[in-house]
């Protein structure tokens, strides 16, 4: 891959729309979630496979993370619901029209290694990592356009 094409990739990962919040205290001297998700090899940083897996804590389902996301319940537990965490957070463009995430390679279950196998798959991830982070900045900036103190009152 051509360094200019990896340099633009890290810079838009840069932006504010490439970082979501986690609480970053450590419970129990466990990892955190930030960490759990770096760490796991069964996630490997992939937001779109961790979104999928706060959903299933939000359901009360078993993931990968579900020991790690129960030890947070009371951050979840801020949001509501599912929905709540998505609308707050901004997360709207990985959700699909039947309130399924959207993935940025296909999902082929809870057992396959999570990282792309090889240069095509790994341009498919990229792309619709950027295409994501390109929506959700402008969501955000959208906000913070309409919701700025700045903005003159009629």
């Amino acid at each position: 891959m051509p360094v200019h094409e990896v340099d633009a990739f890290f810079s838009i990962c840069s932006t504010v729309g490439g970082y979501i919040v986690f609480p970053s205290n450590k419970i129990n001297k466990s990892p955190t979630i930030n960490g759990a998700c770096g760490l796991h090899g069964k996630v490997r940083d992939r937001f779109d496979l961790t979104l999928k897996y706060i959903r299933r804590h939000y359901q009360g389902q078993d993931s990968p993370l579900s020991e790690t996301l129960s030890r947070y319940d009371r951050f979840f537990r801020l949001f509501g619901n599912f929905d709540g965490y998505v609308e707050f957070f901004f997360l709207e463009d990985m959700m699909s029209i039947d309130n399924t995430v959207r993935f940025f390679l296909p999902f082929r279950d809870f057992h396959a290694h999570p990282l792309p196998r090889n240069l095509d798959e790994y341009r498919l991830y990229k792309d619709a990592l950027v295409a994501f982070i390109v929506a959700r900045n402008q969501r955000i900036a959208g906000y913070a356009s309409l919701n700025s103190p700045m903005r003159k009152q009629p």
